[in-house]
Order: C-alpha cells, then structure tokens, then sequence
C-alpha cells in the first residue's frame, strides 16, 4: 500500500506577523466604502511592539513612514524594508480617530 503524501497547506497555517508584530489583511470594497476610504489594511493581529503599542485587531493602517497603504502586498513589503534600528511610524485608525504610532522593527 502506497503511502498518500500529505499536501503542503501553507494557506491554512497562521502567517507569521512582520516585523512589527502585525499580521494585515487587505479592504473589501465594501468595508472601503463603510469607511470612506480608498486603500489601507485591516489588523487581523498583534504581537511585539505593535502589541505594546496597543494596536488592535480590528484597527486600520494608512500609512507607513508617510507611505500611503494600498494593500497588506505593498504594507507587508515596506515593513520588510524597514531598518531594524529606526522606528517606523504607522497611521492607524480606530473608530473615527486616527493616530500616528511609532513602532521599533524587531531584529531578524
């Protein structure tokens, strides 16, 4: 009997967070249009130095770095150009406010 080999699911497995502890994902058209908004990403969740910060799953990020935020594709390859020795500011909304957060990359 032949032995079946397991499928690699890297789909199914939990993405790791960047390195600022935040794993995004991208807008809906609908939830763009609820929010009055034309690109940015979702939190899905936290970890390190995004969670120290208290951003939350649930919040919306606009900007990295003064960087307008299309997609979780262009924030999450902004993130991995980040020097692990200077902070990196993210713009991040919650409900109607908005703020500037400063965040620390972690060290590879």
């Amino acid at each position: 009997m032949a032995k079946k080999h397991a499928a690699k699911k890297s789909e199914a497995q939990e993405p790791a967070a960047n390195l600022l502890g935040l794993f995004v994902i991208d807008l809906t058209e609908e939830q763009k249009r609820e929010l009055k908004v034309s690109g940015g990403v979702l939190v899905e969740s936290v970890d390190g130095s995004a969670a120290r910060a208290a951003i939350a799953p649930g919040d919306l990020i606009s900007q990295l770095n003064n960087t307008e935020i299309k997609d979780a594709r262009q924030f999450n390859a902004l993130v991995a150009k980040l020097d692990p020795r200077k902070v990196a500011v993210v713009l991040v909304r919650r409900g109607e406010a908005s703020q500037f957060v400063p965040l620390k990359p972690a060290s590879n």
